[in-house]
């Protein structure tokens, strides 16, 4: 089996019918090519394609998810585990002393091949880092039955306040996210205007919970896959805490998205490499989120 760098014609013509998640199409890839110093679409296989990977290179570094959460690997049809033993052996033959890391999608997501991609590459020397990441199965059945007694009654207070929820526009969404992120001094990595031009790929949609005319709370989401959504940006502006507007959102959002037949709502990490947020990582898991871990595969070569 080889790995051979193809244009990005031939990547979308090969995997674009079967593409993994949006945040590897070339669209989005060619998208955000600003962020990198080159894109370099890789197709690894034997007498046919067998997966891909985009990487998108800085300072001579490959970087599969340079530009999104996560990326990872594309598949023509599914592999067996042997199969995927012999694309990592040739992708890492293939980078010739090149340094990489490939931010594979959470543990959830297609969690076969995900498995595969860990073991293979970690047999091909790559070495693994873990994240704290969480998310709502939406197949566990109505929201709430996920969470605990207390939850529910904090839960019984947001819906009895008069405060509601709603889709809005992506800027009425933003300015709220904007502001959660002012008061906690925290960066927000994307503007708006990233926010919309990437939406058409994404399918990005935003929501807000409102309280006597006011937004309180808000989230914007994307459509990643035909399974997955993920919540990219989440949070309230500090108005009528008393109202709990994010227990009403968790709860609006798991509802929404499980009625339109999605089996997961990604929320996204609890902290960064190798180091939990508690405080972040509590509140998700008492709104019901579940818990995986998010891999990141490095290769350190000279």
């Amino acid at each position: 089996m080889t790995a051979e760098e193809v244009t990005s014609g031939v990547y979308e013509a090969t995997f674009g019918p079967t593409l993994s998640h949006a945040y590897n199409s070339v669209a989005f890839a060619e998208l955000n090519s600003a962020k990198a110093d080159t894109i370099r679409y890789l197709s690894i296989g034997d007498n046919k394609p067998r997966c891909g990977i985009i990487f998108g290179e800085r300072e001579g570094k490959l970087i599969s998810g340079f530009s999104a959460p996560f990326g990872g690997f594309d598949y023509v049809k599914r592999l067996t585990t042997d199969i995927m033993m012999e694309a990592a052996r040739a992708l890492t033959g293939f980078l010739k002393g090149v340094s990489a890391s490939i931010v594979l999608p959470p543990e959830f997501f297609d969690s076969s091949h995900n498995a595969m991609a860990r073991y293979a590459l970690v047999s091909a020397g790559w070495q693994d880092e873990t994240l704290v990441n969480n998310h709502f199965d939406l197949t566990r059945g109505p929201y709430e039955s996920v969470i605990d007694r207390a939850a529910r009654k904090r839960l019984r207070k947001s819906e009895n306040s008069g405060a509601s929820f709603e889709p809005v526009g992506l800027d009425r969404a933003y300015a709220v996210i904007a502001e959660n992120r002012r008061m906690r001094g925290y960066p927000l990595a994307m503007s708006l205007e990233e926010v919309l031009s990437t939406s058409p790929i994404t399918l990005t949609r935003g929501y807000a919970v409102s309280y006597n005319g006011a937004d309180i709370a808000a989230a914007i989401v994307n459509d990643i896959s035909a399974e997955v959504s993920q919540i990219v940006y989440w949070g309230d502006n500090g108005l009528s805490q008393e109202v709990l507007g994010m227990k009403l959102l968790a709860s609006k959002l798991y509802e929404h998205y499980r009625a339109e037949g999605r089996r997961y709502l990604d929320i996204g990490p609890s902290g960064t490499w190798g180091e939990l947020s508690p405080m972040l990582s509590f509140f998700k898991e008492h709104v019901g989120a579940s818990t995986t871990l998010k891999h990141r595969l490095s290769l350190q070569q000279s």
